[in-house]
């Protein structure tokens, strides 16, 4: 019988499986799928598809995080001035493009964890400018209706708040707020719809645990902002004192 030889000061059994799957199994990018070098620093881009990634950056919106073209300082946005948003901020990591759109769709509807994983870290490690994480109570993922989760199988957006909670230190509340109405993916509706689609969509099951407390709630993106509203509305109802939310991305 032949029997695998260690080094004299082996590594731990997981390091060791993980080294030795990176070997046999390099790591591609998420984006393009091209097969990613040691020095590629982002890990889960390569360089091509990392220049094309824009970054948020200041001057933005205050409030919700929508970026200026024109430099200068924060303030708010025209649309916060007109109907200031149930929420203290926004933050995004990302303006919604071609190259963090793919790695959310093979994500989220081709069902690659392995990828969510990794944008996962990437959202965890992210300095989100405007507040202090290790103020607030508890992170709320945006949850799924009990019939999406069944048909993908996963919650993206829990993903992303478990590696942010762990990260930061934060328990994760996934209990307290749910969806109860089914409603249609607000990605296949036009603006002025998203926002009559998930009307009353969310409610909170128990209000105990949240209130007066300072919550996060997480979603992968922010588009027209609707979702994000929503919850904030019957987080904000139910007794919480402040509510903050970020996303992986932002159209």
């Amino acid at each position: 019988m032949k029997y695998i030889t260690f080094p004299k000061y082996p590594l731990l059994l997981a390091e060791f499986v993980k080294s030795t799957v990176d070997v046999l199994l390099p790591h591609a990018c998420i984006s393009c799928n091209k097969t990613l070098s040691s020095l590629e620093e982002s890990g889960i881009f390569c360089e091509e598809c990392l220049q094309k990634l824009v970054f948020i950056k200041e001057p933005y919106c205050s409030i919700c995080g929508k970026p200026f073209l024109s430099p200068g300082e924060n303030h708010t946005c025209g649309d916060c001035i007109l109907q200031k948003p149930p929420f203290i901020l926004a933050r995004s990591i990302v303006g919604y493009g071609e190259v963090i759109a793919s790695g959310i769709t093979r994500f989220k509807y081709g069902k690659n964890i392995g990828v969510g994983e990794s944008l996962a870290t990437m959202f965890a490690r992210h300095n989100f400018g405007g507040f202090t994480p290790e103020n607030f109570d508890f992170i709320l993922p945006v949850p799924l209706h009990k019939n999406r989760l069944l048909e993908r199988g996963f919650n993206q957006s829990l993903i992303l708040a478990k590696a942010f909670a762990k990260k930061n230190n934060i328990p994760m509340d996934c209990n307290s707020l749910i969806r109860h109405i089914d409603t249609k993916p607000q990605a296949s509706l036009e603006k002025k719809d998203r926002e009559k689609n998930i009307l009353n969509a969310f409610s909170l099951r128990d209000t105990k645990k949240i209130t007066g407390k300072s919550v996060i709630i997480i979603d992968d993106v922010y588009t027209t902002g609707s979702t994000i509203k929503e919850c904030s509305k019957i987080l904000y109802a139910g007794g919480v004192q402040a509510v903050v939310a970020l996303t992986l991305s932002r159209a």
